[in-house]
């Protein structure tokens, strides 16, 4: 069963029994996922039906997001495998450098040369493969959602509540400062897969596209903000490549040496100073449209809470 064929008669059942199902479906995705890299980690995908998908980490980690959210809201009603609650948040965080990696090479390639760049000329291409990430060589938890003891309510209510609370908890996203945006954007990404299993009702259309617009936002401010700290040590990577590559040779002259740092110096300015001002820009585009973006998004929510809590109210 898709997640989106979810109906408005599921806010009427049982919570537990919701959820479970959600989670036994995103669950079937990440190893769906796991698999197709491992196919083309393996070079056992057929070139002329099914070519190398260059976004498969990424679409790996997005249903991984979604189980580990839906885990750690469902906490109240279903129990799970602690060991394999763990497995999970250890693979999601050996899936970061990549992913990260990937997003400031992209963001490197962006900045305009006045002047060819030997450091440039050597720019890997970003990479999805299974190589950044081995731990998705093990075989996957299994994690055998389990209703708890106490009563369950109707899986509207249930959700009713929890877009309440964690609308109470926007407010860092929006009145939080600069160090609080890599929150936000987690914060929003989280409401997002809440409502998604049932993006088939109208309400949950609108309020999704909302939040994906606030996370694309909030997603190129940070990566942004993340590439600034990558731009020394990408520096330094290359440069030690070509001094290795000189302290090979059996003479090494001082241009030699010179040839090698003024690229590095030049590539380092370089991506400094474009960086920063990218990055003030779109803060500033943030903070200006912040107010009008908080009004739309409650606005948003409390239509998709006040259909749920009336049809979960409503008997099955």
């Amino acid at each position: 069963m898709s997640l989106h064929e979810l109906s408005i008669e599921h806010l009427k059942k049982p919570a537990h029994r919701v959820i479970g199902l959600i989670i036994k479906t995103i669950e079937k995705k990440v190893r769906r996922q796991r698999w197709l890299i491992l196919l083309q980690h393996h070079s056992k995908l057929d070139a002329n039906t099914a070519p190398p998908d260059p976004e498969a980490l990424h679409d790996f980690r997005v249903e991984l997001r979604h189980l580990r959210v839906w885990l750690a809201q469902s906490r109240d009603c279903i129990a799970t495998r602690r060991t394999a609650r763990s497995q999970l948040r250890h693979l999601a965080q050996a899936s970061n450098a990549p992913r990260d990696r990937a997003v400031f090479l992209s963001l490197l390639a962006q900045i305009p040369l006045d002047e060819p760049s030997l450091l440039r000329a050597v720019l890997p291409p970003p990479s999805n493969t299974l190589a950044f990430i081995p731990e998705l060589a093990a075989p996957l938890p299994v994690l055998a959602p389990r209703r708890r003891k106490q009563k369950s309510r109707p899986f509207g209510l249930w959700l009713a509540e929890h877009l309440r609370d964690a609308l109470q908890q926007s407010d860092a996203c929006f009145n939080g400062d600069e160090a609080c945006l890599h929150k936000a954007r987690i914060h929003i990404k989280h409401l997002r897969y809440l409502i998604e299993p049932l993006a088939a009702l109208p309400p949950m259309a609108e309020a999704i596209a909302v939040l994906k617009s606030l996370q694309t936002t909030l997603g190129d401010l940070h990566d942004l903000y993340v590439m600034r700290p990558l731009i020394g040590p990408w520096v330094c990577t290359q440069l030690n490549a070509q001094l290795n590559a000189l302290a090979s040779q059996p003479v090494v002259k001082k241009i030699q040496v010179q040839q090698a740092f003024n690229p590095a110096r030049d590539e380092f300015i370089r991506a400094l100073n474009w960086q920063a001002p990218q990055y003030q820009a779109a803060l500033r585009q943030w903070y200006a449209e912040a107010t009008s973006r908080r009004i739309c998004l409650d606005t948003r929510i409390h239509a998709v809470i006040d259909l749920l809590t009336a049809h979960g109210q409503a008997k099955s």
